[in-house]
Parts: structure tokens; sequence; C-alpha cells
């Protein structure tokens, strides 16, 4: 007799295990197979269960191709009908649904496989239980999602439990729901804490850097403060040592600051604190020069208008 593979979508579903699948073996030799087994792309879609039965029973499996055009739904809508899965038992269901669109590129009806949001509304629960799901699935050991699916440990224990190395998980799961549920209980507690360290790590941080930005706020406002002092003294000695020469100083720096470097070139080179070849290369900003050569240089502050020409 030919052997045949599964299909992916019938995948998603736990299989029978123990009593459950002993009951129906004996029915299937007591009253043969009443339920066709059903082969989608020469695998077999829907009746995995009946399909091992059969074979352990010595009964020959019979077959119906699909014929329809969605066999997720078609999947989905006849284990549902069928066998009573708990909500964490459909949420690892959906989680595996959802697992099957990451996985390389889709052909056929499996390029139709849902989002998680898709797959908790097909299955019926939430979709942070699919969110947690995918963690057990991703993270977990094979006997912890396996336990998820006996409906021996919930999910939501099992996605905390999901964190531990391996071995402690396997442990966690002899010991059943109840040990589960405890040990996940501590993990959310030691979470929780942590995250609330955190927090208050990332709020006292956050403080600190405030303060420096403030220090250096108002380091350079007292720079400032400083430097108007200095220039209100100095403002006060030119016009107390010359009020001619403070207003023409006043009026050539007001010009702007082309003006203002010129100034300072040529008080640094009577100073002798200047060279004239340091000086930098001309450029459209200097004054135009006049008929005889000289550069003509016009001002206006306030409602008065001089001619300077050196």
């Amino acid at each position: 007799m030919r052997e045949y593979e599964f299909h992916p979508l019938a995948n998603v579903f736990p299989l029978m295990e123990g009593d459950e699948f002993e009951a129906l073996v004996d029915d299937i030799k007591k009253n043969g197979q009443r339920e066709l087994i059903v082969v989608f792309e020469d695998k077999i879609l829907d009746g995995r269960n009946r399909y091992r039965a059969c074979l352990a029973a010595d009964v020959e499996p019979t077959f119906a191709p699909y014929l329809g055009d969605d066999a997720l739904a078609f999947v989905v809508s006849a284990n549902l009908r069928r066998r009573h899965l708990n909500e964490s038992q459909r949420s690892i269901v959906a989680g595996r649904l959802a697992k099957l669109k990451d996985g390389q590129r889709q052909v056929g009806q499996l390029a139709e496989v849902p989002t998680q949001g898709e797959a908790a509304t097909m299955l019926n629960v939430g979709e942070r239980s699919v969110r947690r799901a995918r963690e057990v699935l991703d993270h977990g050991a094979p006997e912890l999602a396996q336990a998820v699916e006996r409906g021996e440990v919930s999910v939501s224990a099992a996605a905390q439990v999901s964190s531990l190395p391996e071995d402690e998980q396997r442990e966690v799961v002899a010991g059943g729901d109840e040990v589960a549920a405890k040990k996940a209980k501590e993990l959310r507690k030691k979470r929780q804490a942590a995250s609330r360290k955190g927090a208050e790590i990332k709020r006292r941080k956050e403080e600190e850097r405030q303060r420096k930005q403030e220090a250096a706020a108002r380091e350079r406002q007292r720079e400032r403060e400083a430097i108007e002092v200095k220039m209100r003294g100095l403002a006060s000695k030119l016009i107390g040592l010359d009020r001619d020469l403070a207003r023409a100083l006043y009026e050539a720096v007001e010009v702007g600051w082309t003006s203002l470097y010129q100034f300072c070139d040529a008080l640094g080179e009577g100073l002798g604190l200047k060279k004239p070849d340091d000086e930098p290369e001309a450029n459209d900003d200097e004054p135009e020069a006049d008929g005889n050569g000289a550069a003509t240089a016009s001002y206006e502050t306030g409602s008065q208008t001089w001619d300077e020409v050196a």
C-alpha cells in the first residue's frame, strides 16, 4: 500500500496521541473508516489521524481528492468542527499558520497563508496569544510546544518559560501546568523588576543630561554677560578719551562684518601687529576705488551719511 505524506497546512494542527488515538483505532477496527481521507497536492490535507488509525487497525484507507478553492479554510473548519481545542491549543495552531509565511517563498495554496492577525481571527483567539505562541515555537524546546498542543501547559506560561535554557524548559514541562505557571510567575516578576530598574536608570541618565545642558547654558550666559560688561567698560573709556574717535569707530563697525575686518586689519598694521602681506585676498565685499585709486566707503548711521576717502 502506498504511503502518503501530510500536507503542510494539515500539520499546523497537532496529531492525536495516547488514549484519544487508541480510541479512534478501536472504533475503526469495529466500524471501519466512516469518513474519507482528503488528498490535496498528492498529500493528505485532512484525515491524518484516520490514516494513521487505519494503518494501526490494518484497515485499507479510502481517499477522496480535495475539490475546493480554499484549502486553508477547509482545514481550519474541519479541525475546529471535530476537535475540542482550548484557547492555548488554538493559539499554537494560529502561530504555526503565521509561521509558514516567514519561511521560504511559497507558491500555490501556501502563498495565501495568513498573517498573525488573520490567523488569530481564523482560530478565534487574541493576536497577543498568537504572538506568545510564536515565542514558544521560535524559542521554546520542542517538548514545550508539544505540551501546549496537548493542552498540558498554557501558552502564556509557555511563552515565559521559553526564555529559559532548553534543559530547564524540559524540567518545567515534566512538572505539568502547575509547575509551568509557577515558573512563569517567577520569570514575569523578574522581568518586571528588571524593566523598572532599566526605566529608573534611563530616567537618571536623562536628568543628568538635562543638568549638564542647563549648566552649559548658564556658563554661556555668564560668558556673554562678562563680555558685555567688558565691552561697555571699553566703550565708556573710549568715549571719555575722544568722542569723535569713538563715533567714527561706532559708525565703521555698524556697517557690517566686512568693514569690521578691514578696520581690524588696518588697526593691526598701525600697531605693528599685522603685516600688509597678511591681508586676505580682495573680494566683492571690499569698497570700490575712486578715480584716483583711493578706496571710498559710504557709511550710514541713523539719518546721517558720511563718506571717507582713504
